[in-house]
């Protein structure tokens, strides 16, 4: 069985790493610059303090490649890896404009030099700081740079500067008009070895670091793990119970024909049926109040869960066990009726099998024939559906937790999709894929110990 288990952990690390590589391409897909959403959250920083946007872009490690390699132009020089962060960007920008590299590059240095006058020798710092945005965004264009120019050609700005800014207005005229060279279209591997931004992140989401929050500064894993607890608080119950609760249920149904298999059966098809946000809206709306009537007034309403500083765990558990009753109904009927279905029909295929035949020709018990024999084989979709439950406990019923305010995984991921806090949404769908793995591994060793065939 060991044997077994290391086996099946060393073909996971494969799939641990597609995951990991996956989610840092999200962390580079997602909108927005992250150098500019920390200078704008910090008020005490801007461009023109010590803190520049290449010295923040160099602690994030954002100025390095994003891979061990990288396929660009033959046009492009290696060395332009090495420019400032900001730099860079525009480059690259105007390159795929349709300006040549060599041009683009220039560009930059005529652009860098115009932002020194215009702070040198003109006082507004509006001027200079529509021109500094333009050289760290991450987007800009050519009717961007072309624009910014002309509204500061327009200002009473010395005539240095406005002789600087005609000459860039006609260099770009021209250089847009040049075609590309055959470099350009030629393709060349530049190798970065270690000195890239995957390597770096690998090295971080190793050691669990996965940046801070947008919303509230609070480090990722911290903040994740906090909601962890509340949603293993409602969904580690709920499983048990749903269970607890399948498997005499289902198994009896599936055995015996009559009234209490058509019984069970219409209930879990009704509970099925039902939409989960409509189960757990129905219950909280119609049974958390009088309004409808003394005897509605069942569950507690829902409530943000308490907590005082220096509780424990366990103590903050007990505190709020009342807000719970809802969600663990909700989501452990849900399962429940699903998994009955699963047993149920299960054992209706093996009771008609040789083996029941043979057992109960040997005069074998109807209760040993069924939790020895038949719960054993019926017991196989139960562990299959068991690798999709799994990583319910860690992503939590999101429907569930926002509806009964919750504060757990699928609250968290609900809010930091709205706010856009994607370090927090994709560590938490990382957590996810993770707990995904580890549910298939335990369902493959509950398979071979239900069935000895699969031990050899």
């Amino acid at each position: 069985m060991f044997r077994f288990i290391a086996i099946r952990l060393a073909s996971a690390l494969p799939t641990l790493l597609c995951i990991l590589v996956i989610t840092f391409l999200l962390t580079r897909l997602t909108p927005g610059d992250k150098v500019l959403a920390d200078l704008e959250d910090q008020s005490t920083l801007d461009l023109g303090s010590r803190f520049t946007y290449d010295e923040i872009a160099a602690t994030k490690g954002l100025d390095k490649p994003y891979f061990y390699f990288s396929i660009i132009p033959a046009s492009i020089p290696s060395e332009s890896f090495h420019l400032p962060y900001s730099e860079r960007l525009l480059s690259q920008k105007l390159f795929d404009a349709g300006l040549q590299w060599e041009h683009a590059d220039q560009w930059v240095k005529d652009l860098s030099y115009l932002r020194r006058l215009l702070r040198e020798k003109y006082t507004p710092e509006r001027t200079a700081s529509r021109l500094d945005y333009l050289i760290v965004t991450t987007r800009p264009i050519i009717e961007e740079i072309q624009n910014a120019l002309q509204s500061i050609q327009e200002e009473s700005v010395p005539e240095e500067i406005k002789g600087q800014v005609e000459m860039l207005l006609n260099n770009l005229d021209n250089q847009l008009t040049n075609s590309r060279v055959i470099r350009d279209f030629i393709p060349r591997l530049v190798w970065h070895g270690s000195e890239n931004q995957l390597h770096r992140w690998l090295g971080a989401a190793f050691s669990l670091d996965f940046g801070r929050s947008k919303v509230d500064g609070l480090p990722v894993v911290k903040k994740v793990f906090e909601a962890l607890r509340w949603t293993l608080s409602i969904n580690l119950p709920a499983i048990f119970l749903a269970y607890l609760f399948t498997i005499p249920i289902g198994l009896y149904s599936g055995w015996k024909q009559g009234r209490f298999e058509i019984v069970i059966s219409f209930l879990s098809y009704i509970i099925y049926a039902m939409p989960i946000f409509w189960m757990a809206t129905i219950l909280v709306v119609f049974f958390t109040t009088r309004e409808y009537g003394a005897w509605t007034d069942i569950f507690p309403a829902p409530s943000i869960l308490s907590t005082i500083s220096g509780d424990t765990y366990m103590q903050a558990l007990m505190n709020n066990l009342k807000y719970f009753i809802i969600p663990i109904f909700v989501i452990s009927s849900h399962l429940w009726a699903y998994l009955t279905r699963l047993l149920h029909n299960s054992v209706v295929e093996e009771k008609s099998r040789t083996y029941v035949w043979m057992a109960k020709s040997k005069g074998l018990p109807s209760s040993v024939i069924l939790w020895k024999h038949i719960f054993r084989n019926a017991s196989f979709p139960l562990i299959t559906a068991f690798a999709s439950v799994f990583p319910l406990t860690i992503a939590g019923s999101l429907v569930v937790e926002v509806i009964c305010t919750i504060p757990g995984m699928g609250r968290l991921m609900y809010d930091s999709i709205f706010v856009e806090d994607w370090n927090v949404v994709l560590f938490i769908v990382l957590l996810s894929s993770i707990m995904t793995i580890l549910g298939l591994l335990i369902s493959d060793i509950l398979y071979r110990i239900v069935n000895p065939r699969l031990r050899s």
